[in-house]
């Protein structure tokens, strides 16, 4: 089951592609998060990022190549050290975790 339709049948107000306006990658374009969980108010909570095997490993052939597995990295790092610095909960889903069950503790830690 998907992330969206988790929080969505949990009844979580969250937001999806969730940019701060100071955070960018190389083509000066905002970094998005995959998820951002909201309190009622719209304030942001935490952030909640999913983790497919792209994050992980690169193919030889296609799209994946060791320069986009790289800028992924980059950009990876960039999303943590913002939250890191601006004190913001940055949560992930990895693709080798049961979903349901990691989002269950996620929430269940807020």
């Amino acid at each position: 089951m998907t992330i969206h339709r988790l929080l969505t049948l949990k009844g979580i107000k969250f937001s999806t592609e969730y940019i701060f306006k100071d955070l960018f990658g190389n083509s000066n374009r905002n970094l998005r998060f995959d998820f951002a969980i909201l309190n009622n108010d719209d304030s942001l909570k935490c952030l909640i990022e999913y983790q497919g095997d792209i994050h992980y490993t690169t193919r030889s052939k296609g799209w994946n190549t060791i320069d986009a597995f790289n800028q992924r990295q980059e950009y990876d790092k960039r999303k943590f050290d913002y939250c890191k610095n601006n004190n913001i909960k940055l949560f992930y889903i990895t693709y080798q975790e049961d979903i349901e069950e990691r989002l269950e503790e996620i929430i269940n830690g807020l």
